[in-house]
């Protein structure tokens, strides 16, 4: 169910950048798979609860917050945004789906930042940041 569900997210992320905005190929490459990301971290998390309960919901909406601040107000939070929620995901899961996608894309978005941008401090901060928001999270979760 979770891969026909980011299917789906991502077909509409790609439809809605073609219609709204008719960008270049690099721009689907980068908002796509992290959109993927995004539906199956909602699957993960809705399908059932998850422990942590409502203030483990609000953290996850903080981080979420937090790594959409890049596409909204630039240059902060001063890390990757696509970083920080892909690692965030990858380190939380509760399923292989979400982990296994999430990973991928972390393996894109570090290439594209290594290689193709030369952005390596923000790759670098966006996995420090996506590990304390992690390891905050494995807190809360204990505490149920």
């Amino acid at each position: 169910m979770t891969f026909g569900v980011v299917f789906l997210f991502a077909g509409l992320v790609t439809l809605a950048l073609r219609l709204a905005w008719n960008p270049s190929g690099r721009s689907y490459l980068e908002y796509v798979p992290i959109g993927a990301v995004l539906a199956a971290f909602l699957c993960d998390r809705l399908l059932p609860r998850r422990a942590g309960g409502a203030r483990g919901a609000a953290w996850d909406a903080g981080v979420l917050a937090l790594a959409l601040m890049r596409v909204f107000i630039p240059p902060l939070p001063f890390v990757s945004g696509h970083t920080l929620f892909a690692t965030y995901a990858a380190l939380t899961a509760r399923r292989w789906p979400l982990r296994a996608l999430a990973l991928l894309v972390l393996a894109e978005v570090t290439y594209v930042k290594i290689f193709a941008s030369g952005d390596w401090r923000s790759l670098l901060g966006g996995l420090a940041v996506a590990g304390i928001a992690a390891a905050a999270r494995g807190r809360l979760d204990r505490r149920g």
